[in-house]
């Protein structure tokens, strides 16, 4: 990879250049592959995006540094990464994209509410999501939605496991509340495809 990297650099090809040291970061994981890390290749890679024509590109390699910090029990680190995914879409004026984001790095994938504070964290995040949309009644109800339904599908990948009880009794009402509030505006506006998204 670090030829292929080399060759990439002479030949100015931006992308064949992230994609190298992209690879070389997940080869290298948290070890040392010529005395870096995955961190550090990854690292590399942020001055060769074009931050206005790749600025989804970006952000998740953001995200993807901000993960790699977490692994590691660096929050502080991690947290900044990610605040700088969400702001990268913040900045455009882009709703759509930076609501999405944040219910991404809010919503994890592993058992992780199982501690006051993670639950804090993850309310936190869809409500940082809803208040995007304050000025807009259309684009609250939809991201109101969005996080109603992180709510019941995290509820639901646990199901079969003993996490089950702890993180539906926290999820479930929540999804109900803000799927309950998406419908009401849903209904106010007569919109009956988001009607039907809420209900599904």
């Amino acid at each position: 990879f670090g030829e292929a990297f080399e060759h990439y650099k002479t030949a100015k090809n931006s992308d064949g250049m992230i994609n190298m040291l992209t690879r070389m970061g997940d080869l290298s994981g948290e070890s040392s592959v010529e005395g870096k890390r995955d961190v550090d290749f990854y690292e590399q890679t942020l001055p060769l995006f074009d931050a206005e024509k790749q600025r989804d590109k970006l952000s998740a390699m953001l995200i993807r540094i901000g993960q790699a910090y977490k692994a590691r029990d660096d929050a502080g680190r991690a947290e900044e990464f990610f605040e700088r995914a969400v702001k990268i879409h913040q900045d455009a004026g882009d709703l759509a994209s930076t609501t999405d984001t944040l219910l991404s790095l809010g919503f994890p994938d592993s058992p992780s509410y199982l501690t006051p504070e993670a639950r804090a964290r993850v309310d936190e995040y869809a409500k940082r999501a809803e208040a995007l949309w304050a000025n807009d009644p259309g684009g609250r109800a939809d991201a109101l939605r969005k996080v109603g339904q992180k709510y019941l599908a995290s509820c639901e990948r646990f199901e079969q496991t003993r996490y089950r009880e702890v993180i539906c009794n926290f999820a479930s009402p929540r999804a109900l509340d803000y799927s309950t509030r998406a419908l009401a505006l849903y209904e106010g506006a007569d919109d009956k495809k988001g009607q039907g998204l809420t209900l599904a």
